[in-house]
């Protein structure tokens, strides 16, 4: 609600100090340094965990108290920048014949700087007849775009998240190698 944590920043500072204060006094019961030291360690190791764990999605961070991203999944905006575009369009690049169309479904100048050249990119607005191939930011659009003709074939996710999805035109001929794979496996 209200875009996330914004309208709460405030209440921050006075949390981190009194963390802060809590922290002090709980070391100060700690004679020895590497105790300290494997005190700090346990307190951190989650957080770290789970940033590491969802890079480069780590705005999307929920505490375990919430069931981390995928407790939150369906209940929060997670990837509410559409930052997942980029490695869908990762995914489209490897799979996509030369000269292929791309819808997007989001932004579409947070996918244009990471396509191959040969591909004509469309937005929303183009009638859907036109894509080979599409690129969705879930948090915006989910499955409202109308799938029938396509198959999913890659989902970018952590956990039960699913941040972004990757569709391709279902033909009923029998599936062959793009020519883009093709011409790059001869060089």
């Amino acid at each position: 609600m209200y875009n996330n944590l914004r309208h709460f920043l405030f209440v921050l500072p006075p949390l981190l100090v009194l963390a802060g204060i809590g922290y002090e006094h709980t070391c100060a019961l700690v004679r020895h340094t590497w105790a300290k030291g494997l005190l700090t360690a346990v307190i951190l190791a989650p957080g770290l965990a789970a940033i590491l764990w969802l890079h480069p999605y780590e705005y999307s961070y929920f505490n375990s108290l919430a069931g981390g991203v995928s407790g939150a999944a369906g209940n929060y905006d997670l990837d509410y920048w559409c930052t997942s575009l980029k490695e869908g369009v990762e995914v489209v690049n490897s799979i996509a014949d030369y000269g292929d169309t791309l819808q997007v479904f989001g932004p579409l100048q947070s996918a244009a700087p990471y396509a191959r050249a040969d591909l004509k990119l469309v937005g929303r607005g183009n009638p859907l007849g036109e894509a080979d191939m599409v690129v969705v930011c879930t948090h915006r659009f989910g499955r409202r775009w109308g799938t029938d003709g396509f198959r999913l074939v890659y989902q970018v996710r952590r956990g039960r998240a699913v941040f972004g999805e990757v569709w391709q035109r279902d033909t009923t001929d029998s599936p062959s190698p793009s020519a883009y794979n093709r011409e790059l496996a001869r060089h």
